[in-house]
């Protein structure tokens, strides 16, 4: 997920305000969320995680999706300084 910190930058860097870049990852995260459960989100804990080993078979694959799913947000904070850094110039 990502910190306040990084957020706060963001709005340094960019014309956006605080509301909308929380409301982008927001959005970002439920995209995610109906990627791995496209039926709705599961009722529990519990039920989420036997979903997920249903679905991906293990901890290990779930925890390297996650993984991924971290790197693609980092990736788009990236993009959005590096916007912001184009803006301003």
């Amino acid at each position: 997920m990502v910190q306040e910190e990084d957020k706060r930058e963001l709005v340094s860097n960019t014309s956006l305000n605080s509301t909308q870049i929380n409301n982008w990852f927001i959005n970002q995260r439920k995209r995610h969320w109906h990627k791995l459960f496209p039926d709705g989100p599961p009722a529990t804990p519990d039920e989420a995680q036997a979903g997920l080993e249903t679905k991906y078979g293990s901890m290990q694959v779930i925890a390297a999706t996650v993984s991924s799913l971290l790197l693609g947000t980092r990736y788009c904070v990236s993009v959005l300084q590096e916007l912001a850094q184009v803006r301003r110039t």
